[in-house]
C-alpha cells in the first residue's frame, strides 16, 4: 500500500509537470487539516476560545472531572489536572463546559440530593488559572451542561424528564458563584438544555407554549437577561411532537441538531436565523455520511464559521461538516500525529477551529495490545503554500490513511454524550 501511494503521488507530479523548485503557486486549499494532541485517558467534552479543555477521566460516568490548560493560548502542549468533586459526594464528577474566564460546569455526585448528583461551578482564583474552587449551584437536583462567557449555565433536572426540567442559571454578577434559576414564561418549558452562547441564548428541546414543540431556543430580552422568549424552530418535515432537538448553538444563533423527516429518515439539520440571533429562520438538511440512511451526523458542536462536528450515528466515526467542503471524516484530516488513532466522537469546536472529543488510541498499532479510550485535541495546521507542498501533504495523508485501513479497526466503548434529558440518572 505504501509503495502504491508513492507511485500514485509521483505519477501526479509527472502528469502536472511540477518540480519542487519551480512549482507555480495556487490558491490555498480550503480543506482543513489538523495536528493531534493526546490529552490522556478519558473523554474531552468542552473547549474554550482560549483552548482550555474539560472532560472526564472516564467516559462511562465513573470518572473525575479534569481541566487541561495549554502552555500558550490555543497551544498544543499543556498540563492536565483533576478538578475533584463536591465534598458531599463519592468522588465521581464530570465537566461539560468551560468559558473564556476558565469557569467550568458539570456534575458531581452528592449525598444531599435525591438524585445523587448536583450541578457544580468551578471558578479559577485568577482568569484561566489552574487553582480554584468548586461550589454546588441550582438546588439539589440539577447538573450543568454548558456555560457562557458571562457565567450563565444551562442546567437540567436529573430526576425529571417532563416540563421545566431544563433551566437557565444566571449569576448575580459576572463570573459570580451565586445566582438563580429561570422559570420560563408563557407556558414554555425546556425538556433539555444542551447549549448556550455568550448572549445567553439557549438551545435544546421543549415546548414553546404556543403548541409548537421540538428543537427550541430561548432568546433573552437583552444580553444575559434571565427573561425572554422561547421559540420552537421546527423540523425537517415530520409534524409529530418532539420530532427534532437542537444540540449546539453559535454566537450568531445558528443551531445544529437532529430531526425526523429527513430525506432518508432521521437526519441532521442546520438552522440559520433570518437575522443574527433572531427567532425566525430556515432549516436545511445536512448530508448523510456515506449517503446512507441511519448514517446521519449526530451534531454536538458548531462554531461561528459554521463548522459542525459530531459523529456517524451507526459506525461512531468522527465527522466534520463545513460550508465549503461538506461532510468530512476526521480521521482523514489529521497529519502523522494521528497515527494509531481512530477519532470516534468529537464533542466541541471553538472559533479557532480546535476540536475535542473521544478517540481510540492503539499504542502498538497492529500489535496485540488493545486500544484504549483517550481524550484528544485537534488543532488546525497552516494550509500549504504551493501546489508541490500541497501534493506532498496529500501523499503523506494518503499514506497515513492507508496505514489506518491496514490496521485492525479496534474501537473502544463509546463515551456517553454530553447528556441530554435523563442521561445522568444512571450516574449513581
Amino acid at each position: 500500500m505504501r509503495n502504491q501511494a508513492w507511485r500514485a503521488g509521483l505519477a501526479l507530479l509527472g502528469a502536472w509537470g511540477l518540480s519542487f523548485a519551480g512549482a507555480a503557486p495556487r490558491a490555498a486549499a480550503t480543506t482543513p487539516h489538523y495536528s493531534l494532541t493526546d490529552l490522556g485517558g478519558g473523554v474531552a467534552y468542552g473547549i474554550s476560545s482560549k483552548g482550555q479543555v474539560v472532560g472526564s477521566s472516564q467516559g462511562n460516568q465513573n470518572g473525575v472531572a479534569f481541566l487541561w490548560t495549554p502552555a500558550t493560548v490555543n497551544g498544543t502542549t499543556g498540563t492536565r489536572q483533576s478538578l475533584g468533586a463536591l465534598p458531599t459526594g463519592s468522588g465521581i464528577s464530570s465537566a461539560y463546559g468551560v468559558n473564556d474566564y476558565g469557569q467550568i460546569t458539570g456534575y458531581s455526585t452528592s449525598t444531599d440530593a435525591a438524585s445523587g448528583i448536583r450541578a457544580f461551578l468551578w471558578t479559577p482564583t485568577v482568569a484561566n488559572g489552574t487553582t480554584g474552587s468548586m461550589v454546588p449551584i441550582g438546588g439539589t437536583a440539577w447538573w450543568g451542561t454548558a456555560i457562557n462567557s458571562y457565567g450563565q449555565i444551562g442546567v437540567n433536572n436529573a430526576t425529571v424528564t417532563a416540563a421545566n426540567s431544563g433551566r437557565l442559571w444566571t449569576p448575580s454578577t459576572t463570573h459570580g458563584t451565586s445566582g438563580s434559576l429561570t422559570t420560563f414564561s408563557g407556558g414554555a418549558s425546556f425538556f433539555d438544555v444542551v447549549g448556550i452562547n455568550s448572549s445567553g441564548q439557549l438551545v435544546g428541546s421543549g415546548a414553546d407554549g404556543t403548541g409548537a414543540a421540538g428543537a427550541m431556543i430561548f432568546k433573552p430580552g437583552s444580553a444575559n437577561s434571565s427573561s425572554g422568549t422561547c421559540v420552537a424552530i421546527g423540523n425537517l418535515g415530520n409534524s409529530s411532537v418532539f420530532s427534532s432537538a437542537g444540540y449546539a448553538i453559535n454566537e450568531k444563533g445558528q443551531v445544529a441538531g437532529f430531526s425526523q423527516g429527513g430525506t432518508l429518515g432521521d437526519g441532521a439539520f442546520l438552522w440559520t436565523p433570518t437575522i443574527p440571533n433572531g427567532t425566525s429562520g430556515s432549516m436545511s438538511e445536512l448530508p448523510y455520511h456515506q449517503g446512507a440512511s441511519n448514517h446521519y451526523l449526530h451534531a454536538t458542536g458548531i462554531n461561528d464559521s459554521t463548522f459542525i462536528v459530531g459523529w456517524d450515528t451507526t459506525d461512531i466515526s468522527g465527522l466534520l461538516w463545513t460550508p465549503d467542503n461538506g461532510l468530512l471524516e476526521l480521521d482523514t484530516l489529521v497529519d502523522s500525529t494521528g497515527t494509531n488513532w481512530l477519532l470516534s466522537q468529537p464533542f466541541a469546536i471553538n472559533n479557532t477551529g480546535q476540536i475535542v472529543g473521544l478517540g481510540a488510541y492503539d499504542a502498538d498499532g497492529a500489535g496485540p495490545g488493545a486500544a484504549t479510550s483517550h481524550a484528544f485535541l485537534l488543532t488546525p495546521v497552516p494550509e500549504p503554500g504551493s501546489a508541490a507542498t500541497a501534493l506532498v501533504g496529500g501523499i503523506a495523508t494518503c499514506m497515513v490513511r492507508q496505514r489506518r485501513r491496514r490496521r485492525r479497526r479496534r474501537s473502544v466503548q463509546p463515551a456517553r454524550p454530553r447528556p441530554h434529558a435523563s442521561a445522568l440518572q444512571q450516574a449513581t
